[in-house]
C-alpha cells in the first residue's frame, strides 16, 4: 500500500467530500420514491420500445407519470415550507433559523464599484 492509498483511507471522506444522498432531502418521502421508480421505469420501457411501429402509447404513459412526479414533489416541497412556516411562528431560533443562516454564510458579498465609494 502506497502512501497516497493510506492517505486516501484515512481521510477519504473529507478529501472526496460527503455525497448528498436524495432521500436526504426535507420533501423526499416514500410516496415520491415509488413514484420516481415507476417513472425511471417508464422512461426505460419508452426508450426501448421506439423501435416498435407505434411507440406513442409508452410516450404517453412516461409523460403522465413524469407529470405525477413532479406534481408529488411540489406537493411535497410546498408542504414542508409551510410546516416550517408555522414552526417559525412557534420557535424562531430553532431550526429555520438554522436553516436561514446556513443559506445566508453560503452567499457572497457583492464587490463595491460605485467609482465615489472606491476613493
Amino acid at each position: 500500500m502506497t502512501l497516497l492509498d493510506e492517505i486516501l483511507l484515512k481521510c477519504g471522506d473529507y478529501v472526496r467530500g460527503k455525497a448528498t444522498s436524495i432521500t436526504d432531502l426535507t420533501f423526499w418521502n416514500e410516496k415520491i420514491s415509488r413514484l420516481r421508480k415507476e417513472c425511471f421505469r417508464m422512461r426505460l420501457a419508452s426508450q426501448r420500445d421506439r423501435k416498435i411501429p407505434n411507440p406513442a402509447e409508452f410516450i404517453f404513459e412516461y409523460r403522465a407519470a413524469r407529470r405525477i412526479l413532479n406534481a408529488a414533489i411540489r406537493d411535497s416541497k410546498q408542504k414542508c415550507w409551510n410546516e416550517l412556516i408555522k414552526e417559525v411562528k412557534r420557535d424562531a431560533c430553532g431550526r429555520p433559523y438554522k436553516i436561514i443562516t446556513s443559506r445566508l454564510k453560503k452567499q457572497s458579498t457583492p464587490s463595491v464599484t460605485c467609482p465615489r465609494l472606491l476613493k
